[in-house]
């Protein structure tokens, strides 16, 4: 157990590029992932522009480094040097500086012509590019035209980098046009009309799947409306509890209710198909609810409380006609005849109310019964 943990700091390394600021070459130098973690651990500041930096490291073998020399050799304010210039400043325990010969790291151009791709077998071409100070700082921030840096050679194979270090002088900065793929169809513009108005749908709360009908439906440039009768079209399922509610008041609002059928067709076949195929038929005029109301008398009805109110009002004349009869009888009889007066002086009742009244006798009754 005399080894120290792993998790036990190593000694401090010196911060003897504190006061430098690098440009690591992007393209060329291999291991160069490694060689910024050692830069950053003896506090270099790493710059991804090489205008803005002191020292600029290159791999001299290979196209790209030679390139950087060509460019920025010239510059009395940056020094141009081997890779390597960073592991001897490590050893000696100090930056190696002009004072010093930078450590016999210093680059120098040979003047010799810069081919492109000779590894590959392609046409041998001088490159000539512009010095750094032909093109601004503004025109490469603004440029539009993809910036591809140079191959490498196979025996330098260039590493995988963050985009903040692919960092180029302008002189290196070749633009090169790629050619453009075919555009393949999207499926952004199924639900656009050809003046590019999106269609509205409304999408029953209530659905199955609705999120998926929602998805489809945004993914293919529609647009959810929240408002059935305002929709273009109504996307509703006979499944739900609320379906026909929602045909109804769909259908008298003058929008086409269609099933679900018609948004995974339309994705699948790429283009709006006839929603005339998927549109569900008008629902039935619905019967309202017999509720507990007064019932309208029937003619025959009518009839009958007729009859019923004649019967009451002549009940009272049938009663009266017996009587109504025997004085028509008598008044007949008196008309043509005097009439007998089953008692004595009977009828001179009538002559005078003043008059007393005669008292039968026995021999006026028996005259009436033998009469």
């Amino acid at each position: 157990m005399d080894d120290l943990p792993p998790s036990q700091p190593s000694d401090p390394v010196p911060q003897i590029f504190s006061e430098w600021t690098v440009f690591v070459e992007a393209g060329g130098i291999i291991g160069r992932p490694k060689l910024i973690r050692n830069l950053k651990r003896a506090g270099a500041s790493i710059c991804s522009d090489p205008r803005e930096a002191r020292v600029i490291l290159v791999d001299s073998t290979s196209t790209q480094g030679r390139l950087f020399i060509r460019d920025w050799g010239k510059d009395e304010n940056k020094a141009v040097v081997e890779h390597t210039w960073v592991s001897k400043s490590i050893e000696a325990g100090h930056a190696l500086d002009a004072d010093e010969q930078w450590g016999g790291c210093l680059t120098f151009d040979d003047g010799r012509p810069i081919l492109r791709d000779e590894s590959q077998g392609t046409i041998n071409q001088s490159v000539s590019l512009p010095t750094p100070s032909m093109t601004p700082v503004a025109s490469e921030k603004q440029s539009s035209v993809p910036q591809v840096t140079v191959p490498v050679p196979l025996e330098n194979p260039p590493r995988s980098t963050s985009p903040t270090e692919l960092a180029y002088p302008p002189a290196t900065q070749v633009p090169i046009s790629t050619p453009t793929p075919t555009p393949t169809p999207l499926l952004s513009s199924i639900f656009k009309e050809e003046d590019g108005r999106q269609v509205l749908f409304f999408v029953q709360v209530d659905i199955k799947d609705r999120r998926k009908l929602i998805y489809a439906i945004r993914k293919n440039g529609g647009i959810i409306h929240p408002n059935h009768t305002n929709a273009d079209y109504a996307i509703l399922s006979s499944q739900s509890s609320t379906f026909k509610t929602l045909l109804s008041t769909t259908v008298a609002a003058g929008t086409p209710a269609l099933s679900t059928r018609f948004i995974h067709d339309c994705v699948e076949q790429k283009e709006f198909l006839d929603p005339a195929a998927y549109e569900f038929d008008s629902p039935a005029p619905s019967r309202k609810a017999r509720g507990k109301r007064k019932r309208a008398p029937s003619v025959d009805e009518y009839e009958d409380e007729e009859e019923v109110t004649k019967a009451e009002i002549t009940r009272p004349g049938r009663n009266c006609r017996p009587t109504e009869k025997r004085r028509a009888l008598n008044s007949r009889e008196e008309s043509s005849s005097p009439m007998k007066s089953p008692v004595k002086g009977w009828n001179t009742m009538s002559q005078s109310q003043n008059s007393p009244i005669p008292q039968p006798t026995m021999q006026s009754f028996s005259s009436y019964v033998s009469s």
